[in-house]
């Protein structure tokens, strides 16, 4: 008799709340490939539904052109929700959200033992499938970022390479998206995507998920003022990276430098070191 390995795997979809799905389940190996698909599916339905609406003044609770049924506002819900779902780690999830019908809608990622839907048995939703679906999803969403030719977003979303300095840029990015220069819609929007687009870069490089968290700053100010010379030591400060996106001990002291000549002033000279902790 031959014997017959059962491999726990993943299902996601989403159905009107208490019928069927109308579509293809898909499966997956992983709850983290499993949640990078129904990420892209919310933030595809987020999409759709804003633009059901006309143009209009969107501020209040309720919408006081469409009232509860506000498809900006829905919408809203839905990238919240796959906001939300980005910070989740399995192995299973499930929310309800509206689009308007008098239905809810049902989202949800289920484990699954059963031997004979895994991906491993379908053809169009395997591992390799599924992989390349978040591949050209990532550099989907790094062709609506990148700054530039030069930028090594630009190298990913053209080429596909991954290259130097490209998690520093995402989270350049993360930080100006969340810095006030953007609506609240574009950032409950745009944060999963960037996320998703930096959870990827990372599992492609092992190197970045090992970077150190923190870089120990230490410098001297020296200064020159009629002929006197003087040398301040700076006090011992610390850079976190994953605020600043630091990516080396040379990309934390340039980061550095930037701040302390913008404190120093003209006419200061700096010798800046930072140490990996």
């Amino acid at each position: 008799m031959q014997n017959h390995v059962t491999r726990q795997h993943f299902h996601a979809g989403h159905n009107d709340a208490g019928y069927l799905p109308e579509s293809d389940v898909e499966a997956f190996s992983t709850f983290e490939d499993a949640k990078s698909w129904q990420i892209q599916e919310l933030l595809w339905a987020a999409d759709n539904m804003a633009s059901w609406a006309d143009e209009h003044d969107c501020d209040d609770i309720p919408c006081p052109t469409y009232g509860d049924d506000c498809p900006e506002q829905l919408a809203s819900a839905v990238t919240l929700s796959a906001e939300d779902l980005n910070l989740e780690s399995g192995p299973e999830w499930q929310t309800y959200l509206s689009d308007g019908r008098a239905l809810l809608v049902a989202w949800w990622i289920a484990p699954c033992q059963e031997d004979d839907c895994g991906p491993e048995d379908e053809d169009d939703c395997g591992p390799e499938d599924d992989e390349d679906d978040r591949y050209q999803y990532a550099r989907d969403i790094a062709a609506n970022w990148h700054g530039g030719q030069s930028s090594p977003l630009y190298a990913f979303a053209s080429t596909g390479s991954i290259v130097a300095g490209v998690e520093a840029e995402i989270r350049d990015n993360l930080r100006l998206l969340r810095a006030g220069q953007y609506s609240a819609e574009e950032i409950n929007a745009e944060t999963p995507r960037l996320s998703a687009l930096l959870d990827y870069v990372v599992s492609q490089t092992p190197e970045l998920a090992k970077l150190p968290e923190r870089y120990a700053v230490t410098a001297t100010v020296a200064r020159t003022v009629d002929g006197w010379s003087s040398v301040t030591q700076v006090p011992t400060f610390f850079l976190d990276a994953n605020v600043q996106g630091i990516v080396s001990e040379a990309h934390a002291e340039e980061i550095a430098r930037t701040i302390l000549t913008a404190a120093a002033g003209v006419g200061a000279t700096l010798h800046v070191s930072a140490v990996a902790l």
